[in-house]
């Protein structure tokens, strides 16, 4: 008998294909984000996000509940094989951690309220489980209401901003010995560094954007409005990226923070002349809502990995990590102006997590 071959049947006419999830499965924190704010804010459904956004609703529901239950989209603990001390525990640990407690201090608690011993190194794995490490505290501003206020409105009103034209400015300064100052250690085994008593440091200011980037201007005196403004002079108006589209160009637009100097009326009569009518308003304490922020943090990683001995040294390698930090770095800071502003929205004028 004559084998029979099977032939597919044809897909019907006029009937997608279901997508399903997008491609990798998971969403990015920036797109969990988006979610949070669609809903919260734009009161849109669960469907109409899941269409917005190219996902499931199973999806939008998921995430929408996990910051109904934590206020964050970040991921929970995974599951694992059966731990020493009980997901309770943890979390009451991790609870004590953040009040400031040592890990000596939380295994010797833990070990009076079970009666079970339980070694610090121990509770340091059960806290690095948990998302946190040990590290040295960050001062920040404080936030009042007033200034949760005005963020809530400038995200509202920069909403749909043009991010690719800004040129985002500020001061930074870099000590000559940068070493760090926790670190896990053994005990009798202490880490030392040999520091001289008075540290001298370099005063940098710089701006940069999508498309634009002036010279890092290095400077050792203290920053006033005066010096503040002969390093405008310079340093304006930017140099632009070689892929700059023509229409970018000479449309650059100025933003600075509210420090005095920046404010006073000579800073802001000589930016008139210079980049009249495209001054960007910033809120106060919102270092969050400025991307060269995380051009510092790189700059800064960099220099602690070198073998820096001089303030000329120093001043050389900040200029070359600046004139070559690549471009790909500083363009994903400045596509997450947007989503910034929709979490500073979501958590009420909070500090985002940038």
């Amino acid at each position: 008998m004559k084998a029979v071959q099977a032939v597919p049947a044809p897909y019907l006419v006029g009937v997608e294909l279901n997508p399903g999830p997008k491609p990798g499965g998971k969403l990015s924190k920036e797109e969990r984000w988006r979610i949070v704010f669609l809903s919260r804010n734009n009161g849109l459904s669960q469907r109409k996000i899941a269409k917005e956004t190219k996902t499931t609703q199973a999806t939008v529901c998921a995430v929408l509940e996990k910051y109904r239950k934590t206020q964050s989209v970040d991921d929970l603990p995974k599951t694992g094989r059966k731990k020493k001390i009980s997901e309770n525990e943890e979390e009451y640990i991790a609870r004590q951690a953040k009040k400031g407690k040592k890990s000596t201090q939380l295994a010797r608690e833990y070990g009076q309220r079970t009666g079970k011993t339980v070694h610090p190194t121990t509770v340091q794995r059960v806290l690095k489980r948990r998302h946190l490490a040990y590290l040295k505290i960050k001062t920040i501003p404080r936030l009042t209401e007033d200034h949760k206020a005005r963020r809530v409105q400038y995200a509202h009103e920069m909403a749909n901003a043009n991010w690719k034209q800004v040129l985002f400015t500020d001061e930074k300064s870099f000590w000559l010995e940068t070493t760090d100052t926790h670190a896990w250690q053994e005990r009798g085994k202490r880490k030392t560094v040999k520091k001289s008593r008075w540290v001298k440091k370099l005063h940098v200011w710089g701006g940069i954007g999508y498309f634009y980037k002036t010279n890092l201007h290095c400077f050792e005196a203290n920053m006033n409005a005066e010096l503040y403004q002969s390093i405008l002079r310079k340093n304006l108006p930017p140099d632009h990226a070689p892929d700059c589209p023509a229409r970018y160009e000479e449309q650059w637009e100025f933003l600075q923070d509210n420090d005095p100097k920046h404010t006073a009326a000579g800073s802001i009569a000589l930016l008139q002349n210079l980049a009249s009518g495209r001054i960007h308003e910033h809120p106060p304490n919102s270092p969050d809502f400025n991307i060269i922020e995380d051009v510092w943090s790189y700059l800064d990683r960099e220099i602690r990995g070198s073998s820096v001995k001089t303030i000329q040294g120093l001043k050389r390698k900040l200029k070359s990590l600046w004139r070559n930090i690549p471009w790909r770095l500083v363009r994903q800071s400045v596509n997450s102006m947007p989503v910034r502003l929709e979490e500073c929205i979501a958590r009420n004028g909070e500090r985002t997590s940038y």
